[in-house]
């Protein structure tokens, strides 16, 4: 949470709902991370909270304080969950986190992690000695532990159009779907090994999202679709590392539309400066390609790239390697000239 919304928590006289949601607005409005989308329904709730609007605001809603109580809520969320993706802040290393997202409510706590206890060992030869809990369930394999939380639904609609918008693999006339209850996988702050660690933590993501009602799996900044996260983790039967699950390229195309950037989300979680290619010439399938081999290379290999070092890749072809200030991250960045000159 950021200094500016931490103070509101601190301060020595409390401010009124209305102005504690009006200041967190402007600071969620000046995050360039947020898609204008967002920014614009945000600048609509910011004018009805103004002194000219509220009034209006107090009208429509028979109970405006539990309203305002609500506003609150999601707007504390929507930091929360900006800080926990990564969109915001990095990502430090062993920090594997996701948001799994079900259509309905949790009927029976019990039954779902029981279900997912024999999923691991049916599909991964996991096996769960004991459940303690109804709403938590830990998962320890040699000196790795990934922990499961159940929640009702506590990520905010505006997060999860973003983070549907990001994959460019989703379909723009798929069906929207309810969103009641959710699955949190999150990774302990104890592990013997980054790279078991993160092989554990997709399996028990994937078979959390193998259950009933699952919508979607939010990692990495980006909502997977559940078919698409579990058969990409089914490489790891072949010991493979399941890049697909433990990476995202973002992409966007540059203003002369002639050239793109795109950038890696999750090399943090292992401690790594994450790739970014800037301007490039080639086709977004092929940069996407790339930054997944080189990243799958670094990982698999234990391999570092040194500031100036240069990589051979297809046809003797050489790139230059630059680690400096980040342009779509808040840290440094591993800068790779993948055919931008």
């Amino acid at each position: 949470m950021s200094d500016g919304i931490l103070k509101l928590y601190t301060a020595d006289e409390p401010l009124d709902k209305r102005n504690k949601a009006k200041t967190m607005i402007e600071e969620l409005s000046e995050n360039e991370n947020i898609p204008q989308s967002i920014k614009e329904e945000l600048k609509k709730l910011y004018v009805m909270l103004s002194d000219e609007e509220y009034d209006k605001f107090s009208d429509t809603f028979s109970d405006a304080d539990k309203e305002m109580d609500i506003i609150l809520e999601e707007l504390e969320m929507l930091y929360h969950l900006l800080d926990d993706a990564g969109i915001e802040d990095s990502m430090e290393e062993g920090e594997f986190g996701a948001y799994i997202t079900l259509s309905e409510k949790i009927a029976d706590n019990n039954a779902l992690l029981k279900n997912i206890a024999l999923t691991l060992e049916k599909q991964w030869d996991i096996k769960v000695e004991k459940i303690n809990s109804d709403t938590e369930l830990y998962i320890t394999q040699e000196g790795n532990t990934v922990e499961i939380h159940l929640e009702d639904a506590v990520i905010p609609p505006e997060l999860i159009a973003m983070s549907k918008d990001v994959n460019y693999m989703m379909s723009d006339d798929e069906e929207e779907q309810p969103y009641q209850s959710t699955i949190v996988v999150l990774s302990s702050e104890t592990y013997d090994d980054t790279i078991a660690l993160a092989q554990l933590f997709v399996k028990v993501v994937s078979a959390c999202a193998v259950q009933e009602n699952v919508t979607g799996v939010l990692q990495n900044s980006v909502m997977y679709e559940p078919e698409y996260y579990i058969s990409s983790a089914e490489v790891m039967k072949q010991g493979i590392l399941p890049m697909e699950n433990l990476l995202w390229v973002h992409i966007t195309a540059d203003d002369d539309d002639e050239t793109i950037t795109a950038w890696s989300t999750g090399l943090e979680c292992f401690g790594r400066e994450e790739i970014e290619i800037i301007n490039s010439r080639k086709q977004p399938l092929k940069v996407v390609e790339f930054i997944m081999n080189i990243a799958n290379y670094l990982l698999s290999e234990n391999v570092y790239f040194e500031n100036g070092e240069t990589i051979e890749w297809v046809s003797d072809k050489q790139f230059t390697v630059t680690i400096s200030d980040g342009i779509y991250k808040t840290t440094n960045t591993m800068k790779i000239n993948y055919y931008t000159d």
